[in-house]
């Protein structure tokens, strides 16, 4: 081989390699339209990824401590007040797990809607899991714990807040009885005092002299498109609340069994994916009482776009 071959030989693997590493550093997220399975079965399965972590603490239950989450909420134990199943004082450390949620895409994201288990729409000022454990096993309260959340722009009417209570296997909020929501003096934070370790959801009812449940949507597809799971919501434009809208499949619409104010202003959002594709499809309208379902269209979406639209909702 010639001295002449030999260096355009070498140039042509610098260059080779050259693109070969550039390539790996570079990853170019999945196109709309690209006929590759999607690494997601169900729409929920999608969301999970979304939803706001679980922060993790560490507590020493012999003295009183706060924490302090990421979004601003404040837990306030006293000392000793973990006890473990027989009721026994825990002077181990407690493994203390907060999830926040305060914003309309996180309660879509999380899957815990704004409506109370007699089906009445809600008001949110925010939503919040907690647990403890202690050597792996759950521990729970002997007293009272106080907390402290952030007063958010977004809620309509702070000043009217309850306190609700919900549980893994059920999305929807009961109220608390014996709860009372107080505001603290600058008139930035929820108080209040509770004495279990669940979810929780500062709240109050959303009422009207106008009330209707005959609002449907129908998300309109291209021709050829048929989705192998979809899910629709209600999102309040001037309410910190969001509901979702149950799937009719004779009829193909999303409609609701509880009442929503007329005249409100919301924005319809429907998910849907196939085996390859997510769509999305988003419209602006009001609240009334009309009997034919509202035509939603439906687009493919990347996962960030769709990400970028509910995160701003």
């Amino acid at each position: 081989m010639t001295i002449n071959a030999i260096k355009s030989l070498l140039v042509l693997v610098t260059i080779s390699s050259l693109c070969f590493v550039s390539c790996k550093e570079t990853e170019i997220e999945q196109p709309v339209g690209n006929d590759v399975l999607l690494p997601y079965n169900k729409v929920s399965d999608l969301f999970d990824n979304q939803e706001p972590k679980k922060q993790k603490f560490t507590i020493t239950p012999t003295s009183a401590q706060t924490i302090t989450g990421e979004d601003g909420t404040k837990i306030t134990f006293s000392a000793n007040s973990f006890v473990d199943a027989q009721g026994n004082l825990v002077t181990g450390q407690i493994d203390f797990e907060l999830q926040e949620i305060y914003s309309k895409g996180d309660m879509i994201w999380s899957e815990r809607m704004t409506v109370a288990s007699n089906g009445q729409l809600l008001e949110s000022g925010g939503e919040f899991f907690m647990s403890a454990t202690s050597g792996g096993q759950e521990v729970f309260l002997n007293q009272d714990y106080f907390m402290e959340v952030p007063i958010s722009s977004a809620t309509s009417n702070p000043s009217a807040m309850d306190l609700f209570t919900s549980t893994e296997s059920d999305s929807t909020w009961t109220p608390v009885d014996s709860s009372w929501v107080g505001i603290d003096s600058l008139n930035s934070n929820y108080q209040f005092y509770f004495d279990s370790l669940t979810w929780i959801n500062c709240d109050y009812f959303v009422g009207g002299a106008n009330m209707t449940n005959a609002f449907s949507v129908e998300p309109r597809l291209s021709a050829g498109v048929n989705l192998t799971d979809v899910t629709a919501y209600v999102v309040f434009n001037n309410l910190n609340s969001v509901a979702s809208l149950y799937y009719n499949p004779t009829t193909g619409t999303f409609g609701t069994s509880f009442q929503l104010p007329i005249g409100e202003s919301v924005t319809i959002v429907i998910v849907g994916m196939d085996a390859s594709q997510i769509y999305l499809g988003t419209l602006n309208t009001t609240i009334s009482a009309v009997t034919s379902p509202i035509q939603v269209p439906m687009s493919p979406v990347t996962q960030t776009q769709l990400q970028t639209t509910i995160n701003n909702l």
